[in-house]
């Protein structure tokens, strides 16, 4: 079996099972030809038990998820994660990948290759620091896949304020 990501309901399902439409009855439980009919499913979070919404029956082809890195393999043992849960292990598997990154092998990051939002996402490529400034993750900095020379606080490439 194709090993998967934690972001299943995105587009690794849809090359799994070959249809957006396809994954979309399998996952939701709804028909196929109901695509105008989707709405928001409620799921339980298989770490902590919250109820979310999951946003792929809401009659977009995505959901809220999709908008996180796909960097955990797939435990087919567990459902969707909420928000504050996804997010916590994302940011865990961020940092261990964030261990192997110098600023020699900083410019050929797979880190790129996982641009899935336009908007950046607090806590995950961005926090905000005591004085309410933007402050970019490595992550996002390695994201964007080369340095801005202006000395970032977590610059990989190793660019330091003058």
């Amino acid at each position: 079996m194709r090993q998967g990501w934690i972001n299943v309901f995105c587009a690794d399902i849809v090359v799994m099972f070959g249809t957006f439409e396809l994954a979309q009855s399998i996952l939701v439980g709804e028909a196929a030809d109901q695509s105008s009919a989707y709405t928001m499913k409620s799921k339980a979070c298989s770490v902590c038990g919250q109820q979310f919404p999951c946003g792929l029956g809401s009659g977009n082809k995505t959901c809220w998820c999709c908008d996180y890195p796909p960097i955990m393999p797939l435990d087919l043992s567990q459902d969707c994660r909420c928000p504050a849960c996804l997010k916590e292990i994302v940011k865990e598997k961020i940092a261990e990948y964030l261990q192997n990154i110098t600023p020699d092998n900083a410019s050929t990051a797979i880190a790129k290759n996982y641009v899935t939002s336009s908007q950046p996402i607090e806590g995950i490529d961005y926090y905000l620091n005591e004085d309410g400034q933007f402050v970019l993750t490595a992550w996002y900095l390695l994201k964007r896949g080369y340095c801005c020379q202006n000395g970032c606080t977590h610059c990989p490439y190793g660019h330091q304020k003058s």
